[in-house]
Order: structure tokens, then C-alpha cells, then sequence
């Protein structure tokens, strides 16, 4: 009888990723968190569920949690961009630079113009205080898409960091 109430409580797996993406779109990050920590406890080796739990993680400021999270998703899908990118996110978060640059790298030998991990690499390097390179590729991404306020903006950062007042100021304007 216990058995067969259990059974009837149980939620298929694609049921149960559906609800907890459902929360966390909706904002509701604490229980999104805990729903993808239970398909976890199910299916420990699920690779979105993996990377949705560490992307809550660091939505919640949770970084040494989500880098475990995104370590495991990263090993069950080393070509998945955004895997890739927002590993690398979350060590820029945690100031890991050099880890992170290797994970925006590992993103731009699958996609050399993927623009989210451009801008990323970009604003690493600026912290690293590569702002030759920040600029570089602020300019790439600019090349991709002209209007990307990211973009202006890491150019603009770069720019002043280099003493180029009048092209940060013009590429703020």
C-alpha cells in the first residue's frame, strides 16, 4: 500500500525539470533550487539539472556551491557554450581570472563570435588590467553587433583606463 501511494506521488523527470524551471523563471529561486536539488537526489548525474541548480546557485550568490555545480556540468558537456560561459562567470564572480579566461577560451574555439562570452572574456581581461585587450575585444563584439551597450560600455572603461579620454567619452555618447 505504501508502495503504491509512492508511486503515485512520484513525478516523471521531465515533469518535475519542467516545474523547477517554471519557479526559476518565475523569480522563485529557493524553490527552484530545492526542486532541482530533488531530481538530483533521483538522477545525480543529469547534466541540465546540473547546470540549472548551479545557475540558481549563483543567481543567489551561492559562488563556491555553483562552481561545484558547474565543475560537474562542464565535465558532462565540455562543447556546451553557455556551460562554458557561465563557468567562467562564476569564477570571474569569485575574481579566478586566469580559470576563467581558460573557460571563456574553451567557449570561443566552439563559437569564436559568440558575443555573451566575448563580452565576458572582455571585462576579465579589463580586471586582469589588459585594457589593450578589454578593448580589442569590446571592438569585436561591436563589429557583431554595433548597438551592444555592453560592449560601448567595456570600450568606454577600457579606453579611459588607457588614457583615451575623448574615444571613451565618444564611445559612451
Amino acid at each position: 500500500m505504501l508502495n503504491a501511494l509512492k508511486q503515485q506521488l512520484e513525478v516523471p523527470l521531465d515533469e518535475a525539470l519542467a516545474m523547477a524551471q517554471g519557479h526559476h523563471q518565475a523569480g522563485n529561486l529557493a524553490l527552484a533550487e530545492r526542486t532541482y536539488r530533488d531530481i538530483l537526489r533521483t538522477v545525480p548525474d543529469h547534466f541540465p539539472t546540473t547546470q540549472f541548480l548551479a545557475g540558481v546557485l549563483y543567481q543567489t550568490g551561492s559562488y563556491q556551491e555553483a562552481k561545484y555545480f558547474f565543475e560537474r556540468a562542464v565535465e558532462a558537456a565540455a562543447d556546451d557554450i553557455n556551460c562554458l560561459n557561465n563557468f567562467g562567470g562564476v569564477l570571474l564572480q569569485m575574481k579566478e581570472c586566469e580559470e576563467a579566461l581558460v573557460y571563456f577560451d574553451k567557449a570561443l574555439d566552439i563559437d569564436p563570435e559568440h558575443v555573451d562570452v566575448l563580452n565576458n572574456k572582455a571585462f576579465c581581461l579589463w580586471l586582469m588590467k589588459d585594457y589593450a585587450g578589454a578593448e580589442q575585444l569590446s571592438r569585436k563584439v561591436l563589429k557583431l553587433d554595433h548597438q551592444n551597450i555592453i560592449a560601448l560600455n567595456g570600450l568606454a572603461m577600457a579606453l579611459a583606463r588607457l588614457y583615451r579620454y575623448e574615444e571613451a567619452l565618444d564611445a559612451w555618447a
